[in-house]
């Protein structure tokens, strides 16, 4: 285990113990900052010079997202490879990370935000 420290925030984050993990994890992060930068999965990955059905792959966890089209994803998009590889969101950029806040904090390790569990409640 390791201790990652992200501002204020402790957690405790566990190394994947199955390479399928990894992969799972890789696929719900990188979809995850997709999402919250609205970009639509065909044009991002043209964009960063993928095929759109290798991409999807990536985003379905069938196969861990290739290293150097990710470097890409990071120069126009600032999704980091740490992010992506490693759940650690330190060298995001502002506005994905405060996306990501917003959206998915369970993938930052924070409880739900407070109006998502009034209105699960509500339901």
């Amino acid at each position: 285990m390791t201790l990652q420290v992200t501002g204020a925030i402790i957690r405790v984050m566990s190394i994947p113990e199955r390479p399928s993990d990894a992969v799972d994890g890789a696929a719900t992060r990188l979809r995850a900052a997709r999402e919250v930068l609205g970009v639509q999965q065909q044009d991002m990955a043209r964009a960063c010079g993928a095929e759109p059905q290798r991409w999807s792959n990536w985003e379905s966890a069938r196969h861990l997202p290739d290293a150097l089209v990710m470097v890409r994803a990071h120069q126009l998009y600032g999704i980091s490879l740490d992010w992506v590889y490693a759940a650690d969101p330190k060298n995001l950029p502002g506005r994905l990370l405060d996306g990501l806040r917003a959206r998915f904090p369970e993938l930052l390790g924070l409880p739900p935000l407070e109006r998502d569990r009034r209105s699960s409640d509500a339901a």
